[in-house]
């Protein structure tokens, strides 16, 4: 497994990510995000703050 880069900034609910393959963004609150990948795969994500565990799924 090689390295990965990944920076967030975050303001309110909107959140930019910068990763090695672009730019992503999404939008949400309490665990629940809807966004889009660097990639263009659009997904909706939910998870216990603070623990690290969460779903996602794109379509």
């Amino acid at each position: 497994m090689g390295w990965r880069f990944r920076k967030s900034f975050g303001f309110g609910g909107f959140r930019t990510n910068l990763s090695g393959k672009g730019v992503g963004s999404s939008f949400g609150l309490f665990g629940f995000r809807f966004g889009v990948t660097a990639e263009g795969k659009k997904y909706w994500s939910f998870g216990i703050r603070g623990t690290g565990l969460y779903y996602i799924k794109y379509y």
